[in-house]
């Protein structure tokens, strides 16, 4: 069992003096909250597997900044765990913003990947020196060129794996081909400064070709945005990257990633996220 408490923050993390099984800590934690009459319900989170997936991304994916979706578990261990390793954070509401920042990471390290906020939202972001932000739309366009003109705009395109488990075609992303064009376009002449290009295959992707085709367009509109005197520096992958070997390996996804980026030719001054 546990043989010592340490503090991550104001948190009390567990040290084990060797490896447990997870699901026998799990019941051997059940019996002594029933044997104390404690019915709260509890979660266990194994730091070591943060630390072996974080090392994991940054050996088959060194070309690769890792920026963690907040939306998926705001645990301030994990997020000050995650913190600590150096990642970046990928935040969809003011409430994920304040969070992270709470816990003292710059704003520079934050992506606004909601692409489209409330007016409040983009003023939050801006009072928070949080100026990364993703758009698909004109209107975004419109809101942000009044309230927060010095957001660095990053814009997502419609580009998923069909067999993925979590299709986002549906919910975010301008058609690369018949939309997004045109919204370069129209930042420039709202005087809007886009950095890059973001899209997200899928959660649950299980066919790496899927990427393929989503960093075609994202070379495309990447050179687009060259040629209309944006200083473009970054793409943004997006997820799809399989936690666990369900369908298809990281290592499988990655592979294919890293010979692909070789064809972005990306200069070492710009980003992939």
């Amino acid at each position: 069992m546990i043989s010592r408490m340490e503090l991550i923050g104001d948190d009390k993390v567990g040290i084990l003096d060797k490896k447990m099984d997870s699901f026998d800590l799990c019941r051997q934690t059940a019996l002594r909250k029933d044997s104390e009459e404690d019915d709260e319900a509890f979660m266990l989170v194994d730091l070591d597997v943060v630390f072996e997936k974080f090392a994991l991304w940054k050996r088959e994916l060194p070309m690769v900044e890792p920026f963690y979706a907040v939306k998926c578990n705001t645990d301030q261990v994990l997020v000050r765990t995650l913190a600590a390793l150096g990642t970046g954070f990928d935040c969809a509401s003011r409430n994920e913003i304040d969070i992270v920042m709470d816990m003292g990471v710059n704003p520079e390290r934050i992506i606004y990947a909601n692409p489209c906020k409330t007016r409040s939202f983009i003023t939050h972001a801006k009072e928070r020196n949080v100026t990364m932000m993703t758009f698909d739309n004109f209107e975004e366009l419109v809101k942000v060129a009044k309230l927060h003109p010095e957001a660095e705009m990053i814009l997502r395109i419609a580009v998923s794996d069909p067999t993925a488990t979590c299709n986002l075609n549906l919910k975010f992303g301008a058609d690369p081909v018949k939309v997004a064009p045109q919204l370069l376009v129209e930042a420039k002449q709202l005087h809007v400064n886009v950095i890059g290009i973001s899209f997200h295959v899928g959660s649950g992707c299980n066919d790496p070709s899927a990427f393929h085709e989503a960093l075609g367009h994202a070379r495309r509109l990447y050179d687009i945005g060259v040629s209309l005197g944006f200083t473009m520096k970054l793409v943004d992958l997006g997820g799809g990257y399989p936690g666990t070997p369900y369908h298809i390996t990281f290592e499988k996804v990655s592979v294919s990633s890293n010979c692909l980026f070789k064809h972005l030719s990306v200069d070492p001054s710009q980003h992939l996220l």
